[in-house]
């Protein structure tokens, strides 16, 4: 006997017109038999139903959105519709695996398939879609839905016909290359018709499989409207019939990621006569600075009205009003004063841009340069300098913080690639796994495994992007985290504090904030309260985290 039914959960949310299987499928996340959709669960299955065919749910990380997500697929799917489930690849084999666990026994009603993996792979499993029948509910990459992929015969011929001239290949000769390809008919940029491949597979070879509706998980991946996978988007979409063909569901924790501007992007998917143009948001929500020929936004307004939009078919539960009685996290900012030559070599790159190394320079004359080798010599000062730094204050001041913690599970937060290698070397003798943009789907999931169940494993040192997202069960094992470097982004930020900070944390989560005094640092953390402070405002969560707990402009401080 089932206990708790797919059928019992559409009826909670008020969904009458289910399948007549949902009664022999039941809702057991992580195979718990014994679990019951949660209130703000079942209210969430009923906001995506009611608004068919545009929805979005921005509940917060770690509080169960994809149970949610796949029982709304399930039941569009039992309508007769078939449905698309795009995301990062990180999480794509994790989606694809969850519906099996989440929801047994419904493979002896539903299809599933995963397009994944690198072109051979995916091509082995599209041929067998064609030869079976392609599956009621597929699962891929943003990347694979984009299809942004040329024959490599034709790439090779396009690159030899440079190198024989002795040329250089231009952005602009590339855009002609892809316009070529295009032009000649060939199916790299339209499907053309025939069968599908691994080079064709987008997403008007999707609608010409009978494939009626796209779900968008992580979607503040396409916040940025002028980027191709956004665009994309909007292309499979479009025309929206009203009748739930063509429809359209975005999901993320994150609605805005950066700044106030990223609700725009989501907004324009959602509902896309709201606001004309960028101008048109940029007009109401904005203000810029005068009088220049920059654009550059210095405030905002009307943010009331921006939550009223971006919540019209749109709705947030967080993770305090989904688990009132799960400990409080609590964050702590640690000052650091770098050692003297440190801190002279520190203050010799931002004043002279130039840093003589061996026999070559690294030259920080761009600003861009200068804002990101001033940031990565503060954990690495020794990839900057032929005398190596023996007193690294920063690596320091992690030990005294794992010191006072003693011999429990932490994870060390590291935006660049050298930090991350930097600190998992200092950090050897805890026997850490790293999860960052170097390492394989395979490798990160080995990596989760590891520090999970491993008790000699005491350290996973992660990027806040790669091992902030789609990482479960870390909770479980552990509830201390340092950020070595300050993260950027305050979605980021949220994503990755959310994988201690959830739901089956039994104790305080204890997140350290590393801010070496009188550097670049000091400003980025600022700038991390302020855009935080901004997102709040605009989604009205009423949160404790960075811009609360440590003030809004806690400390002062510029590149020197």
């Amino acid at each position: 006997m089932i206990q708790h039914s797919l059928a019992a959960f559409f009826e909670a949310a008020l969904i009458t017109d289910y399948p007549d299987w949902a009664h022999a499928v039941a809702v057991a996340p992580s195979g718990n038999p014994n679990y019951a959709p949660r209130r703000y669960q079942v209210t969430g299955l009923n906001h995506l139903a009611t608004n068919l065919p545009r929805a979005a749910n921005y509940d917060d990380c770690g509080t169960g959105k994809t149970l949610q997500l796949q029982a709304y697929m399930l039941w569009l799917v039992g309508a007769g519709n078939k449905g698309v489930a795009i995301m990062p690849p990180a999480l794509v084999v994790q989606f694809f695996n969850s519906f099996a666990r989440d929801f047994p026994g419904v493979q002896d009603f539903v299809r599933f398939g995963m397009v994944n993996g690198e072109r051979h792979t995916r091509q082995k499993q599209i041929s067998a879609f064609n030869a079976a029948g392609w599956p009621d509910v597929v699962v891929m990459s943003y990347e694979t839905f984009l299809g942004n992929e040329y024959d490599r015969q034709d790439v090779s011929r396009f690159k030899k016909a440079y190198k024989d001239a002795g040329l250089k290949i231009k952005p602009s000769d590339w855009r002609r290359f892809q316009q070529d390809q295009a032009v000649a008919g060939n199916p790299y940029q339209y499907f053309q018709g025939g069968e599908v491949t691994a080079l064709n597979l987008k997403g008007a070879a999707l609608k010409g499989l009978g494939y009626s509706f796209l779900v968008c998980d992580e979607a503040h991946k396409l916040k940025n409207p002028a980027s191709k996978i956004h665009q994309a988007v909007c292309d499979y979409v479009q025309p929206d019939l009203g009748d739930g063909s063509n429809g359209l569901t975005l999901a993320t924790g994150s609605p805005i990621e950066t700044n106030v501007e990223d609700a725009y992007g989501l907004i324009k998917l959602i509902d896309p006569t709201r606001y004309g143009s960028v101008r048109a948001f940029e007009s109401m929500h904005c203000v810029l600075l005068p009088n220049t020929q920059f654009r550059k936004v210095i405030g905002y307004q009307n943010l009331d009205h921006l939550y009223r939009v971006l919540y019209s078919k749109g709705r947030r539960v967080t993770k305090q009003q989904a688990f009132p009685d799960m400990p409080t996290r609590l964050v702590t900012e640690v000052a650091v004063t770098l050692s003297p030559p440190h801190r002279a070599l520190y203050k010799k790159l931002v004043s002279e841009r130039v840093l003589e190394l061996g026999d070559g320079l690294i030259d920080a004359t761009q600003q861009q340069s200068l804002y990101n080798f001033s940031q990565r010599i503060l954990i690495c000062p020794n990839q900057f300098t032929d005398k190596p730094i023996k007193d690294n204050t920063m690596l320091t001041a992690i030990d005294d913080l794992l010191d006072s913690i003693g011999e429990q599970k932490i994870i060390v937060f590291a935006w660049y690639q050298e930090s991350v290698a930097a600190i998992a070397g200092h950090l050897k003798h805890r026997n850490p796994v790293i999860i960052n943009g170097t390492v394989t789907n395979n490798q990160r999931e080995a990596a989760k495994i590891a520090f999970i169940k491993d008790p000699k494993c005491k350290a996973l040192v992660a990027n806040p992007k790669s091992g902030g997202v789609g990482l479960d069960g870390f909770q479980h094992v552990c509830s201390y985290a340092i950020f070595a470097d300050i993260c950027p982004h305050p979605g980021a930020f949220d994503q990755a504090v959310s994988r201690l900070d959830r739901s089956g944390q039994t104790e305080t989560t204890n997140i350290y904030l590393l801010v070496p005094t009188g550097t670049v640092a000091v400003k980025l953390r600022n700038d991390l309260c302020r855009k935080e402070s901004n997102a709040n405002e605009v989604v009205q969560d009423k949160k404790a985290l960075i811009s609360e707990l440590l003030g809004e402009q806690g400390l002062q401080g510029s590149l020197a």
